[in-house]
């Protein structure tokens, strides 16, 4: 019976109900050492076999003084699993073994997701976030991205429209204000320009 990480909000489980689990494998430490995943190990009996790498989450665009308690969600995983718990350096050994992290890009962003418009908007509306009502995801080239000056999801919460969407079009960065001062567009910026990925207007000679 295992309780395996589905992506990065959840966990699939693959054992029929709380505490059926024998093992959990945790490819993610913020994921494997929550209370819901824990919770699926039978008790005095699961093992837990849990990378120790840190995916930093998007909590950071937000907080800059935001850190992982990493400590504290391997004291959990301990806590739960006792002596059957195993905290490996996984990514450091897939980088020693393979030449890189599994499923890490090899030359940078290759892909990135895009806003599209949910249901038609108008100009003048605020975008709101993630899994709301006016924008879905779109899987892009990255060069493509850079080119077409789409603009990425993960930008779209508060930028106001300059222009009528129309359902399943793709928000351009032209279309939309986008506010000052965010540290998430600093990031972007610096992100795209470490690979030379910045949307054509802000390039220069």
């Amino acid at each position: 019976m295992i309780a395996m990480p589905s992506g990065m909000n959840g966990v699939r489980y693959l054992a029929a109900g709380t505490g059926g689990a024998r093992l959990l494998l945790g490819c993610d430490l913020v994921v494997a050492g929550g209370r819901e995943a824990l919770l699926t190990l039978a008790p005095g009996q699961g093992h837990a076999v849990v990378n120790a790498h840190e995916m930093m989450t998007g909590d950071f665009t937000r907080n800059a003084d935001f850190s992982l308690p990493a400590e504290a969600l391997k004291r959990a995983i301990v806590k739960v699993a006792g002596e059957r718990a195993t905290i490996v350096e996984g990514t450091r050994l897939a980088t020693a073994l393979l030449g890189d992290a599994t499923l890490a890009p090899l030359a940078g962003p290759t892909v990135d997701v895009i806003a599209a418009a949910k249901t038609d908007l108008k100009a003048g509306q605020r975008l709101d976030g993630l899994g709301e009502y006016m924008t879905y995801g779109l899987a892009e080239n990255a060069d493509t991205v850079a080119r077409e000056a789409l603009l990425p999801i993960g930008l779209a919460e508060g930028c106001r429209l300059k222009r009528d969407i129309s359902r399943d079009a793709c928000i351009r960065r032209a279309d939309v204000e986008i506010p000052e001062g965010r540290l998430i567009d600093r990031l972007r910026d610096e992100q795209d320009a470490c690979f030379n990925l910045l949307p054509m207007e802000q390039r220069t000679a």
